[in-house]
Order: structure tokens, then sequence, then C-alpha cells
């Protein structure tokens, strides 16, 4: 079974529109990781920010002492 040329150059030509789409997907998919990536960075940042507030309820020591007008 023979292809023709016309068939083949068809198929040549899509082949190369799919290696265009494929690429563009490939440099989507790393940039939203780098997005992910700074995103994950700026979770940890605010996790352990709130775990230091939380583990001092009332702010600093100083700030739980009465003030001098009680």
């Amino acid at each position: 079974m023979a292809v023709s040329e016309e068939r083949l150059a068809e198929l040549e030509i899509k082949l190369s529109y799919q290696e265009e789409t494929i690429s563009a997907l490939n440099d989507a998919i790393y940039q939203q990781q780098i997005r992910l990536d700074r995103l994950e960075e700026l979770l940890r940042g605010y996790r352990d920010q709130l775990s230091r507030t939380n583990s001092e309820p009332f702010g600093s020591p100083d700030r739980r002492e009465k003030p001098p007008h009680y």
C-alpha cells in the first residue's frame, strides 16, 4: 500500500503542528511548576509565621505583663 506524496505532506504538516503544541504545553507546565514552587515556599513561610504567632498567644512576654496603671 503506497502513501501518496500529498498524504505524506499532510502527515508531516500535522506532525510539525503537534510538535509545536507539545513544546508550548511543556513550556506552560514548566512555568506553572515555577509558580507552584514559589507558592509552596510562601505557604511554608506563612505557616512558620503562624506557628510562631500561635506559640506566643498574647504576643511578646512584655505584652503579657499588666500595665502600671492596674
